[in-house]
């Protein structure tokens, strides 16, 4: 996928490896400072080019920075995975992603369920991450003693059985792609 939308060139999708998975990435703008984006959830590298909401953030971000994305493995364009990987292993997949991409150092930027992952890659390698910022993030998915905004495991457990039973097989079908 190639061409212009807006002020910002799309950029071309490369693949890096992490382990035996294949990583799908972007680098995008030529900002002074890197900023690596975790999305939460999941994300299509290319296809978020072309939701009209997404892009305009992520020519605004590209404009200011050079702005690396990715696809999470298991999501996106990135190769498909069994279970959930611990937080270790998918930390990894964004420092493959920062080898790949050139760099050195950047700044973080995370959201939703990705904030574990941001936190272990900064503390894990705190000389190459300047910053982080950590938007709507949650650690816990369910209520305890310390935690108690979060709903109870049989509620949260119901979201999740709702998600799934309304998740439309077009958005399955996006994420299943490559």
């Amino acid at each position: 996928m190639r061409g212009k939308l807006g002020r910002v060139q799309v950029p071309e999708t490369r693949y890096t490896r992490s382990g035996d998975v294949n990583i799908a990435y972007q680098v995008a703008g030529g900002g002074p400072v890197d900023l690596l984006w975790i999305p939460g959830f999941a994300q299509h590298v290319e296809l978020a080019w072309e939701e009209p909401c997404r892009r305009t953030w992520l020519e605004a971000l590209a404009a200011e920075y050079r702005l690396i994305l990715f696809d999470k493995r298991g999501t996106g364009l990135s190769d498909r995975v069994a279970g959930a990987p611990p937080v270790e292993v998918r930390m990894d997949d964004c420092r493959a992603v920062l080898d790949a991409a050139g760099s050195q150092r950047a700044a973080i930027l995370t959201a939703g369920d990705s904030s574990d992952l941001a936190l272990v890659f900064a503390a894990t390698y705190p000389e190459r991450v300047p910053a982080l910022v950590i938007w709507n993030g949650h650690f816990r998915g369910t209520w305890a003693p310390d935690y108690p905004w979060a709903p109870p495991r049989e509620e949260a457990l119901r979201e999740i059985g709702e998600l799934e039973r309304r998740w439309p097989a077009s958005l399955l079908g996006i994420l299943e792609v490559g």
